[in-house]
């Protein structure tokens, strides 16, 4: 009996690792470069702060670093007024893409350290680790 079930949970594993990848991660994660790169491009240029997500200066694009940036993008750039500031409303790709994102991967994040950064810098952060990501997705 216990080698039927030892065959039948290998197969069951064999199985699973054969089925084609989840395209979603990709779709998401390229939408969200594509707006990115849109916004960045025309962004004014403001002084305006968000949290510093890198972890003893080095990026970490986990998926905490993305749920952090979504919510700094939320709390202090979504809400301001202004044209500029279109692309970061929550109903626009920037972030629903990144909810989206967060949602299949991380429940919960930690708020980002006291260190500011201009959104700028911010922006070309996240830029980097949406590229890192979409390189480590299987084809």
């Amino acid at each position: 009996m216990m080698t039927k079930t030892m065959i039948l949970l290998v197969f069951a594993a064999v199985c699973v690792s054969a089925a084609p990848p989840d395209d979603t991660d990709k779709i998401l994660l390229m939408g969200l470069f594509d707006a990115l790169n849109d916004t960045i491009k025309d962004l004014p240029n403001e002084n305006i702060f968000l949290g510093d997500l890198k972890v003893k200066r080095h990026l970490s694009c986990t998926n905490e670093f993305f749920c952090q940036a979504q919510a700094e993008l939320k709390d202090k750039v979504s809400g301001l007024s202004g044209p500029m500031f279109e692309p970061f409303r929550t109903d626009k790709k920037i972030i629903r893409n990144l909810n989206s994102f967060n949602k299949r991967h991380e429940k919960t994040c930690k708020p980002a350290d006291n260190v500011e950064i201009l959104l700028y810098e911010f922006l070309e952060d996240l830029i980097k680790c949406v590229q890192k990501r979409i390189q480590y997705i299987p084809k």
